[in-house]
């Protein structure tokens, strides 16, 4: 019987176990090319974004066409919110940070160092377009890339961090982070 029990167990723990949250890397499905576009506002609207993942207290889309990668990171809370691109830590990350103050977006661009970060000369981070919005107790960071600067000839994976506080200061840490490690088409 008790053998029964903990096969039960380590069975339903095995079917949970790609839908757990945390540090580590996440499972995804494929990012495709289609012509998809999403509009750089700041808000994420229905079927705007091919691809969508789930995490504790908040949602990464994505989209991709021949010439641009979108990504928008939205989080429940009322602080800043981050995507990092290249890398699934910190370090060498390209790291686009950001909150909303008095109605205003507060942004930047970081380079990771180590487990931290810093301002960086980013002229050729490929960004295109970038937009922050807060409503409903919710904050969400846009960003559409440059397809060509973001993924390498023969690349098939795009790593990502994400991270977010319940402050609203570059100087906090996060309250939640985790990495995401896009299947490109």
């Amino acid at each position: 019987m008790r053998s029964a029990v903990l096969l039960l167990f380590l069975s339903a723990a095995a079917l949970l176990l790609p839908f757990s949250c945390g540090d580590g890397a996440q499972p995804s499905d494929r990012l495709t090319v289609t012509d998809k576009t999403p509009v750089i506002d700041g808000s994420v609207a229905a079927d705007e974004y091919s691809f969508t993942q789930d995490f504790t207290n908040s949602t990464l889309y994505a989209a991709r066409n021949n010439d641009t990668v979108t990504l928008a990171f939205k989080a429940g809370v009322t602080g800043w919110v981050a995507i990092g691109t290249g890398s699934t830590v910190m370090d060498n990350a390209h790291i686009i940070i950001g909150y909303v103050k008095d109605g205003r977006p507060q942004l930047k661009e970081q380079l990771g160092a180590g487990h931290s970060h810093h301002d960086d000369n980013m002229a050729a981070s490929g960004i295109l377009n970038l937009a922050m919005k807060e409503e409903n107790n919710a904050t969400t960071l846009e960003v559409a890339l440059r397809a060509d600067t973001l993924i390498k000839p023969g690349q098939t994976e795009l790593p990502l961090i994400l991270a977010y506080s319940t402050q609203d200061s570059f100087m906090v840490r996060h309250s939640f982070r985790t990495t995401v490690v896009l299947q490109l088409q």
